[in-house]
């Protein structure tokens, strides 16, 4: 498989759920994870990095190598993209959805302890 299908197969289903978003996302040039699937460029090691933060996954996946798809922990850019549809929002407003997150999973834990008493 070649990169840039490794890399459609690794989109997320909500948030960047393209290529050309992908790109805007992870701060590339439009067109260039394109290129990189034409065989017109290789990508560097910095945007493939770029690439692989984002999605979660190793670099070594996107080129093929591992083939386990060994998802790396969200990184704030993915996680305020999921949230917010966009990495554009402050440091503030993203730490307190995810205490409001954090929250409510606490509240869905005790509702589960509280239906097996």
């Amino acid at each position: 498989m070649h990169i840039k299908q490794i890399i459609e197969n690794s989109l997320p289903s909500g948030g960047a759920n393209n290529i050309a978003e992908l790109e805007r996302a992870a701060g590339l040039a439009n067109g260039t994870i394109g290129k990189w699937g034409k065989g017109i460029c290789n990508p560097t090691a910095q945007n493939l990095k770029k690439v692989a933060d984002f999605l979660g996954v190793t670099t070594d996946y996107l080129l093929g190598k591992d083939t386990t798809g060994t998802v790396a922990p969200a990184t704030k850019p993915q996680l305020k993209l999921a949230l917010f549809g966009t990495t554009d929002v402050d440091d503030e407003t993203y730490d307190e959805a995810v205490r409001i997150a954090q929250a409510a999973a606490q509240i869905r834990e005790q509702k589960k302890r509280d239906k097996r008493k």
